[in-house]
């Protein structure tokens, strides 16, 4: 069937989801012009998610460090050692999400340099890079500290022709040789003639050496990408659900609504969220003459705080990052999600039985965007903002019906079989401090997050 179809896309297009839940704004870099072509379909499902691509003039790992070390990005999620060859300061490896939740492994270029158990520099690490598969594993790391690790370094990055590198060679070979065969200053703690024959007049490839010291990067080239556009962007949820359909048949078997129900819409809810305007500015927002923005604001109905929790994940995968669980209306996302499709898939998507759906969510960002709701849970006198507003909200904008995705507000209250009036943009309802809601115990206090910049990614930084 065609819903088994495009399985590097549908791998994609998960990763995307598990994105979208994060408090990060994803940049994609592909390889230059002589690199695979990228698959049919990505670039799409990136731009939809509201994330950014470009095309790298070489490759990814390359323009990667290089925006790195530029302080562009704040860091590389990568499984490519040569990130860290390449120069950059930090690289983050996702593990599974099933398995590890959202923990992560963070190599930090300072602290590989630092740490007396590593005591590694780019120099070094370079050198490891020029070793690999050369026999050397016990003595790979020794031999990165060496001066003759430092001087070939230098000399490649600072290398203006290929035949002025080629004559340093000469020279370095020969102290190479003889650091193998004597170890005159006993740094190996022992002699290896054995590994002399494998300096030959061909070692180190001066194009290897040259990749890594001087990379083509899109600014050696003076292709130099538009960041100024690179802020957070709303997912287009009608769009995506006609890519799925496009390319995974998702619609037409009928899975759309289960499929982004596990996967899509948590991360929706939190993109809302995390771009709602501070709360003192939302009234005046909405009485203004000027239109919100389409997709500022899509329909995200909060019903209540279920309970406060570490997250993300199960037990078993030990979080540890303060949260809450919450519960939100499936109405709006299920409207968005139908509007795209043909009007066979679109009756049968809003004819779904999944009315309201819970996920968890970091306590940074739902303090941040509905403070009085989660004082209000916490059992605290919170000053509640007025639930009816002025008349003139009604005639000064033109709100959309119930289910719109255009500027509808985000609504808080006890019920979800009926929307707000539109003369309510924001209301928190007073009911809501007497519902039952189970209180679990957060104990993350002392883990420092890992910041993207301005951005909490949640994550505890792992020990030294």
């Amino acid at each position: 069937t065609r819903a088994g179809e495009n399985p590097a896309v549908r791998v994609l297009f998960y990763r995307l989801c598990h994105l979208l839940t994060l408090p990060i704004i994803p940049i994609f870099v592909f390889d230059g012009p002589d690199r695979p072509k990228v698959k049919r379909g990505v670039n799409k499902f990136i731009d939809t998610f509201g994330f950014f691509w470009y095309t790298a003039a070489g490759e990814a790992e390359a323009n990667l460090t290089e925006l790195n070390r530029r302080n562009l990005i704040d860091a590389i999620i990568s499984e490519d050692n040569d990130n860290l060859v390449f120069g950059a300061r930090c690289v983050i490896r996702m593990r599974n999400v099933k398995e590890a939740g959202d923990q992560v492994t963070i190599f930090n270029s300072e602290s590989i340099k630092t740490n007396p158990r590593v005591s590694l520099s780019r120099k070094a690490l370079f050198f490891m890079a020029i070793l690999c598969g050369g026999d050397y594993d016990k003595i790979t790391r020794l031999l990165a500290q060496s001066e003759l690790a430092k001087s070939l370094f230098i000399a490649a990055s600072k290398s203006t022709s290929r035949a002025g590198l080629k004559e340093f060679l000469c020279d370095w070979r020969r102290k190479f040789r003889t650091l193998l065969a004597h170890d005159p200053q006993n740094m190996l703690g022992r002699k290896y003639p054995s590994l002399v024959k494998n300096v030959t007049d061909s070692f180190p490839s001066i194009d290897l050496i040259l990749q890594y010291a001087q990379p083509l990067t899109s600014w050696t080239m003076d292709r130099i990408p538009n960041t100024s556009s690179w802020q957070l962007r709303q997912p287009r949820l009608t769009e995506i659900a006609m890519l799925c359909e496009k390319f995974f048949s998702w619609g037409s078997s009928r899975d759309i609504v289960s499929r982004f129900k596990k996967t899509l819409w948590q991360g929706i809810a939190i993109r809302q969220l995390l771009q709602l305007p501070e709360p003192d500015r939302r009234v005046a927002l909405y009485a203004s003459d000027t239109r919100v923005s389409e997709g500022l604001l899509t329909n995200i109905h909060v019903l209540r705080i279920c309970q406060a929790r570490l997250g993300p994940g199960s037990r078993s995968t030990h979080p540890d990052v303060n949260g809450y669980t919450i519960q939100i209306s499936t109405h709006g996302v299920l409207h968005d999600t139908a509007l795209g499709l043909d009007a066979t898939l679109h009756s049968l998507t809003l004819e779904s039985d999944c009315t309201k759906i819970s996920f968890w969510i970091p306590s940074s960002i739902l303090r941040a965007a509905l403070p009085n709701l989660v004082r209000q849970f916490q059992g605290q006198n919170a000053v509640l903002p007025v639930v009816n507003y002025p008349s003139v909200l009604a005639s000064s904008l033109e709100l959309p019906e119930a289910g719109a995705s255009v500027a509808n507000p985000i609504i808080v209250d006890d019920e979800d079989e009926e929307l707000a009036p539109a003369t309510s943009p924001i209301i928190i309802d007073n009911e809501l401090q007497d519902s039952e809601f189970v209180q679990g115990l957060s104990t993350g206090a002392g883990l420092g997050p890992i910041f993207l910049g301005h951005v909490n990614l949640c994550t505890p930084s792992p020990s030294p």
